[in-house]
């Protein structure tokens, strides 16, 4: 079933597609952090740091539907290689690679996040 993006009145129905919004909007200020990065290893730390909130994140809501919060992830994830797309060609070797290495960083400080939460390490 398709669900109309608006009502009979023709007013958008944003209570519906809250999460595309959402992601849309972090997916412009990934992109932003992204470019305004300067080097590469810094691009890496920024993309770990926001893993790591997002490991905190997923650690609060854990009792709780986690489909929303996985989109926003992926409109985060997506922005920021977007964004670093310019140091990424800077690189040697193949561009699937490469952003395999920034996927695989942010799921670290993601489960890292998660990990030291979840241990009682830290305690929020």
């Amino acid at each position: 079933m398709i669900i109309p993006m608006m009502n009979k009145k023709g007013i958008w129905r944003s209570q519906d597609y809250w999460v595309e919004c959402v992601g849309f909007g972090i997916m412009i200020i990934a992109f932003l952090f992204a470019s305004l990065s300067e080097s590469i290893v810094m691009s890496l730390i920024v993309l770990f740091l926001c893993g790591m909130l997002f490991g905190r994140i997923w650690f609060k809501i854990r009792k709780h539907s986690k489909t929303a919060l996985l989109l926003v992830m992926l409109f985060f994830v997506a922005g920021y290689i977007f964004g670093s797309f310019y140091y990424i060609k800077l690189f040697y070797g193949h561009w699937l690679l490469k952003i395999s290495f920034f996927i695989l960083m942010y799921s670290a400080g993601m489960i890292t996040s998660y990990y030291i939460h979840h241990k009682g390490i830290i305690r929020t």
